[in-house]
């Protein structure tokens, strides 16, 4: 994802790609077999983890430089410290 890469420096190793979740999906519909749904479901948690630490992260993009100070942009507590949250998922 471009919008991962970006904004949090995150980039996807081994996902299924999105396109490919209806065929996985119908697979499992026509087999039976539960283990067709683990790459949907690790997709699935991806897209989400990313989408917290993007929630995040956006609301500093729209504040001005007299409003944050340096150590809110980029200390411990920054927005950049939650991009590693997503990659212990």
């Amino acid at each position: 994802m471009d919008l991962e890469n970006q904004i949090l420096g995150l980039e996807r190793e081994g996902d299924l790609p999105g396109e490919m979740i209806p065929y996985c999906y119908f697979e499992y519909l026509r087999t039976h077999q539960a283990f067709q749904l683990v790459p949907i479901f690790h997709h699935n948690v991806m897209d989400i983890v990313s989408l917290a630490c993007l929630t995040a992260v956006v609301p500093f993009a729209f504040r001005s430089p007299e409003d944050t100070s340096l150590r809110q942009r980029r200390g411990p507590g920054g927005p950049g410290a939650l991009a590693g949250a997503s990659r212990a998922v």
